[in-house]
């Protein structure tokens, strides 16, 4: 056990002395579409505009002008409520791929992939709880100040499937999608 531990904190060490872990903090603003679905039986359907703001934490893995990866976790606050009045707060964990290119030793233009899991609390359904499932795919810009300190920004184009869920009142199921355009800003730190 003695050895595991150590061996994982020397494995800790040269990756962080490497400049290959990262730390990063984004903010960002969306403009989201809510489609609601009722049963399969029935063809009623409605779209509902409902923007959300973003505070995601990652942390990644990765070199400069290269092949980057990294796992995030979002605090996701929409501007109504999705499925009720008490407008909680949706929190999702995923991973991103994110590949840079060199501009120059300053400047690095990169798109990127993601993938997440959602959940969600609601009020008024047969689950006290509602999950989802995201896909994204973007671009942007990262400006690096020093070997350590860099800020960014971008857009992405977000997709989430929720999972249906059935009210209490009338035991009707109701089906969600979002579609998003998110920009964000955002900072990173190199270990």
């Amino acid at each position: 056990m003695k050895k595991t531990v150590a061996s994982l904190i020397f494995l800790f060490a040269s990756v962080a002395m490497a400049n290959e872990l990262y730390m990063g903090l984004d903010y960002a603003l969306a403009g989201n579409t809510n489609k609601y679905t009722g049963p399969s039986n029935q063809n009623d359907s409605i779209e509902v505009d409902n923007a959300y703001s973003e505070l995601k934490l990652q942390l990644g893995y990765g070199s400069e002008a290269d092949v980057k990866a990294q796992a995030y976790f979002a605090y996701i606050q929409y501007d109504a409520g999705v499925y009720d009045n008490s407008n909680e707060a949706l929190y999702e964990f995923g991973v991103e791929l994110i590949k840079e290119f060199a501009y120059d030793e300053d400047f690095f233009p990169f798109i990127k992939a993601g993938l997440g899991l959602g959940f969600m609390d609601i009020n008024g359904y047969t689950k006290d709880q509602v999950g989802n499932v995201s896909g994204s795919l973007g671009l942007g810009l990262r400006y690096k100040f020093d070997e350590q300190i860099s800020i960014r920004g971008g857009m992405d184009f977000v997709f989430r499937q929720w999972n249906g869920v059935y009210a209490i009142s009338d035991g009707k199921q109701t089906n969600l999608q979002d579609d998003a355009t998110k920009f964000y800003i955002g900072a990173d730190y190199r270990f």
